[in-house]
């Protein structure tokens, strides 16, 4: 199984990046740094506690239809499955013969059967429809450092993460992580 990114969390970069401005105390987001420097801040936060902390659309690519575990986060919604017939028409599953659980099992429902065909795609939403408080205050205290030490040369000494990021985070990280 093949997984792609059809819709990142772009809106909440542009949503972090105009909090930066304000954070910081910018004038504008013309600086160039402050959209890198966000996403640097989100993805290590999501990276450290091994899970997605933005909402997101994924596409599967399977060589056929069967009963998959759908990589990703609890909260996984289906929106659509498709897959080509023996004429190589792209149709759509009906919703009804599937059900995906809130951890990804998709599986056929009682009585039910995957049609034939091949190539299918499972596009589906992951992860938390809204940011724990917690974590966008880690994010925020990231995005401080990592626009204060943006240089590699520095007369300061460069420090570990802020006081208080692994703190904020531990109740997020999953365990073993």
């Amino acid at each position: 199984m093949q997984i792609e990114v059809v819709e990142g969390p772009e809106y909440y970069q542009n949503y972090l990046a105009s909090m930066a401005v304000h954070w910081l105390r910018l004038d504008e987001l013309s600086d160039g740094a402050v959209t890198p420097i966000t996403l640097a801040a989100r993805q290590f936060c999501e990276s450290y506690c091994d899970r997605l902390f933005t909402r997101q659309t994924w596409k599967a690519h399977l060589d056929q239809l069967a009963e998959v575990q759908l990589p990703g986060e609890i909260g996984i919604e289906v929106q659509e499955i498709t897959y080509l017939d023996a004429d190589g028409e792209r149709q759509t599953v009906d919703p009804s013969i599937y059900t995906c659980t809130r951890w990804g099992n998709l599986v056929l429902n009682p009585g039910q059967a995957w049609p034939e065909g091949k190539q299918a795609e499972i596009i589906y939403d992951v992860g938390p429809t809204d940011t724990p408080a917690q974590v966008e205050q880690a994010i925020r205290l990231l995005i401080g450092h990592f626009y204060e030490h943006r240089t590699a040369a520095s007369a300061d000494k460069m420090r570990d993460l802020p006081l208080g990021v692994e703190s904020l985070l531990a109740r997020h990280r999953k365990v073993g992580a």
